[in-house]
């Protein structure tokens, strides 16, 4: 799988390397643009950081929220609510 966001949207693409294809396999919206995304070391999961802070602009909204990832498919199940954080990421 292969995940990529537009703003607060974050997409995830299944990757067939024999083809070089992508086929989206489905999106979740976040509280604010994505702005990192990294997996667990050893677990299904994934942060994600999210704030709607940017360059030149801290912004008043900042997240982390982690998701589930299904093994079969990389489909992102949300784990628990997205927590605030006091500043941006």
């Amino acid at each position: 799988m292969l995940y990529a966001s537009v703003g607060a949207e974050l997409t995830g693409y299944f990757v067939d390397t024999s083809s070089g294809t992508l086929t989206r396999r489905g999106s979740t919206t976040l509280p604010a643009g994505v702005q990192y995304v990294w997996p667990h070391p050893k677990r299904p999961l994934v942060y994600v950081a999210s704030s709607n802070g940017g360059p030149g602009r801290t912004g008043d909204r900042h997240h982390l929220s982690a998701f589930g990832v299904a093994t079969n498919s990389g489909a992102l199940t949300a784990h628990g609510k997205p927590q605030a954080l006091p500043s941006r990421p």
